[in-house]
Formats: structure tokens, sequence, C-alpha cells
């Protein structure tokens, strides 16, 4: 809550497909909520850190066969994004969705290898 402001926080980024990032609180909370382990829940804290250090994977556009996507287009988004990243020893892959050209980050995935 204090890392980010009241109505969110755009962030340019030469390292987002789209060189836009907002944060918004809402969205940070659920990136957290989505965890059970402590660790990983304190990686919503570090948001800011964790966007300045992605780097580019892949992006896909919205998916119309899926259950959530008329909830999705209602919201304005048209694609996803992903970005890669290390942070405080994991592998985490940072999704973000794309809703009037700038990028919103609402996902992180701990990424196991096998």
């Amino acid at each position: 809550r204090n890392n980010i402001s009241e109505h969110g926080d755009l962030i340019k980024q030469d390292n987002f497909k789209t060189k836009e990032v907002v944060l918004m609180r809402r969205k940070v909370r659920s990136i957290a909520d989505h965890f059970t382990e402590n660790r990983y829940k304190d990686f919503a804290k570090d948001i800011k850190d964790i966007v300045k250090k992605s780097q580019y994977i892949d992006s896909a556009p919205l998916d119309l066969t899926k259950p959530n996507s008329a909830r999705k287009q209602r919201q304005g988004v048209t694609d996803f994004t992903y970005y890669k990243c290390f942070h405080k020893g994991e592998n985490i892959r940072l999704n973000c969705e794309v809703i009037d050209g700038k990028e919103y980050p609402y996902s992180i995935n701990i990424m196991i290898k096998k």
C-alpha cells in the first residue's frame, strides 16, 4: 500500500514491450493473494524492483475461447505479455495484461525446472 499511489503508478520501462507499465494496488494485492507461502507474498512488495529487472519472453492475444474472455474483453484486455526475472533466488515469470497500450502486471509464477 505504501509503495503504490492510490490511483496507480505509471513506470516507463524500455524492457517492456509497450514501454509503459501501470502498477495498480488491487492487482499487486492479487499477486500476493495467489501465494500461500509468505516468502512469495513478499514478491508483491518488490514489484517495482521486479519490473525493472524483468526481460521480455513472449506475448499472446486474448484467447476468445477461454471461459473468462468476455470479462477480460469488458475490462479492455487485448493481449498478454510475459517476462522472466531472477528475484530472491527464484526464477519467476511476471504476467501482464495489455489494456489501452499499457501493461498491467497481474500475476507472478515461480518457474520450476523439471
